[in-house]
């Protein structure tokens, strides 16, 4: 797991102008699901992706999605789950900060930060 290889064998993701391609890096990723497969995640094994057009963003969209993730997850008995996000997504990062996401250290080489918390507390509360 965690291979760098793209779905025509090149790198999933490298330097063009001094940034990631993150088209050619989210497409590589497409074909390679095993790379979420990673030991460190194994704590939290439930994986949520929070996905919202600009123009939703900011209206507590995301807090309810959550919400309604985690309620689903505490009643099956799931104990904590965890995201990723593009190392230099700031907004996602400021964003799962605020409703209790902790960095976890994983040894993978793509361009993705993973974040984890505990499946309770409900996030609601939690202010802006």
């Amino acid at each position: 797991a965690g291979s760098a290889a793209g779905p025509v064998g090149g790198p999933a993701a490298g330097p063009v102008g001094g940034s990631v391609d993150w088209p050619r890096a989210m497409t590589a990723a497409l074909y390679r699901p095993e790379r979420m497969l990673w030991p460190e995640l194994a704590r939290h094994p439930a994986h949520l992706h929070v996905n919202l057009l600009p123009e939703y963003q900011r209206r507590g969209l995301g807090r309810q999605l959550l919400d309604a993730f985690t309620g689903a997850l505490a009643a099956r008995g799931v104990p904590a789950m965890h995201v990723g996000h593009g190392k230099y997504n700031i907004s996602a990062r400021v964003f799962y900060k605020r409703v209790g996401f902790t960095r976890l250290v994983v040894a993978d080489p793509d361009p993705v930060i993973y974040l984890g918390r505990a499946v309770s507390p409900a996030v609601s509360p939690v202010g802006p």
